[in-house]
């Protein structure tokens, strides 16, 4: 048995010396744990809470003015990869306070000036009214409508407006409302009697007996002819003067326009310097639809010349007069 088991052990140590010899002379590996450092993957760096162009942005962004455009800021990574054209970003410009309050804010003579116009409901005149205002009703109105119209405007405001002399007093006798001024609208058109067209100094004599006898002003709004052949004979006889003109905002250029207008009112100033001058406008005259910007352009042409605005219209376009109202600051 001691011998079978040294040959045993002498085996296995031959055994041992050839291992060893085909290693190169080393030792059988240990049965030990790898080396971390020997087999491990380096980890992959997580980057920084910082890290990346966003969170610039942000940064960037917290703190600048309103309507700023945020500028972009590098990544840690930029030097490493490859740049990419940037895209320039459009700005728009953002008004200046004095810019925004020169739009908001009409002149001063153009706020100062009254305004005129034919009623048709009441809520629109009645928001604006106030003192030198004229809001008018025609000859022919339905009485009932007139008083629901004209419920909430003063009577200071209120002006009944006729084409002719004939009935007259009768009708002023059976008003609907009480009224401030009588208006004569003096044309060349079958409403206005054949004798008052030939003798419209007379007429208007007349229509100034019978107004201001009732305790009311007179205001007028002649057609073109009588305006350029009888103006300054007229303006003497009447308080308020509103010469119709959609034909002249129809047919002329803005310069003539300005040219005719400006020497139409002086001549009637000149001829009364206490009567009160209206300019008449309309977003349609004579069938021409304007913008709202034309008819400022028409009031700007004689704002230093006129008292107030008459605006010729139709209810359709109330909208349209609604804007060009608050373009003269009211």
């Amino acid at each position: 048995m001691r011998r079978a088991g040294i040959d045993v052990r002498a085996g296995a140590v031959c055994l041992a010396l050839l291992l060893a010899a085909a290693c190169g002379g080393r030792g059988p590996a240990p049965l030990a744990a790898p080396s971390a450092t020997a087999t491990a993957t380096p980890p992959k760096a997580v980057p920084t809470a910082t890290a990346g162009p966003l969170r610039s942005q942000v940064a960037a962004t917290s703190t600048a003015p309103l309507g700023a455009v945020p500028t972009a800021t590098a990544s840690p990574t930029a030097a490493s990869t490859t740049s990419m054209p940037e895209t320039a970003t459009p700005t728009v410009p953002i008004p200046t306070a004095t810019a925004l309050a020169a739009y908001a804010s009409p002149p001063p003579e153009l706020e100062r000036l009254a305004l005129g116009m034919k009623v048709f409901e009441g809520e629109f005149p009645a928001s604006l009214g106030r003192e030198g205002d004229i809001f008018a009703f025609g000859y022919l109105a339905n009485a009932a409508r007139v008083r629901a119209a004209f419920h909430n405007i003063p009577v200071q405001n209120r002006m009944f407006m006729t084409p002719t002399l004939e009935g007259l007093e009768e009708l002023l006798d059976r008003l609907p409302v009480e009224v401030a001024y009588l208006g004569y609208d003096l044309e060349t058109w079958e409403a206005t009697s054949a004798a008052e067209q030939e003798d419209p100094v007379a007429a208007v004599a007349r229509a100034r007996e019978i107004a201001h006898s009732r305790g009311l002003k007179l205001a007028i709004g002649p057609s073109r002819p009588f305006n350029e052949k009888y103006g300054a004979q007229l303006a003497p006889l009447v308080d308020i003067y509103m010469p119709q003109a959609k034909a002249y905002q129809a047919r002329l250029s803005p310069e003539e326009y300005a040219a005719t207008m400006r020497d139409l009112f002086l001549t009637l100033r000149r001829a009364n310097p206490a009567v009160t001058l209206f300019l008449d406008v309309s977003p349609s005259p004579k069938g021409q639809e304007q913008d709202i910007e034309a008819m400022l352009r028409c009031v700007q042409a004689v704002s230093d010349l006129i008292d107030g605005v008459w605006i010729t219209y139709t209810p359709p376009e109330t909208d349209r007069v609604r804007e060009f109202v608050a373009l003269l600051g009211r």
